[in-house]
């Protein structure tokens, strides 16, 4: 079975690179609208078993259970790595035989797009697939099977640190 999993930090402190640009309330609106995005182009897709997000925010939990996306609730976040580990190990125990993970401000993302990632599984072997952003320094997605075939590492130059 393969799971998703978006993870989903408090996003009332959202997209601080814009904050030249725009005051924090639409900013933060701005990371609703674009998670909403994300989780919508997950139920489309149609290679996925169950999507999930992680998250401690409740207003994310809300978006994401008016559009049937489960929650692992957080009680506490030590980070985004330690977020998609945790809640990696979770759907392996509920029988996850892979894990999709995507950031909860994909742009433009599609169910297409989820379903070719999707597609590439090898079935039973492990694997890892990252999708790399278009600066080649961050991770738009990565594909593990088992759920916890490789730590996460995100952050700054996330892509060359999976890599490694």
């Amino acid at each position: 079975m393969l799971f998703a999993i978006v993870p989903v930090k408090d996003l009332s402190k959202a997209k601080e690179r814009l904050s030249s640009l725009l005051p924090q309330d639409v900013r933060t609106e701005l990371a609703y609208a674009m998670l909403e995005d994300v989780l919508l182009a997950l139920k489309g897709a149609e290679l996925i078993d169950r999507s999930f997000i992680v998250t401690m925010d409740r207003k994310a939990m809300s978006i994401a259970g008016e559009i049937g996306i489960e929650v692992i609730e957080e009680t506490e976040q030590k980070g985004e790595s330690d977020s998609v580990d945790r809640a990696s190990l979770v759907c392996k125990e509920m029988g996850a035989d892979s894990v999709l993970v995507i950031p909860g401000d994909a742009p433009l993302i599609r169910p297409e797009d989820i379903d070719f990632v999707a597609g590439k599984l090898v079935s039973g072997s492990p694997s890892v697939i990252l999708v790399p952003a278009r600066d080649r320094m961050g991770t738009n997605a990565i594909l593990r099977t088992p759920p916890d075939a490789i730590p996460s590492r995100f952050g700054h130059d996330s892509f060359r640190k999976h890599m490694e």
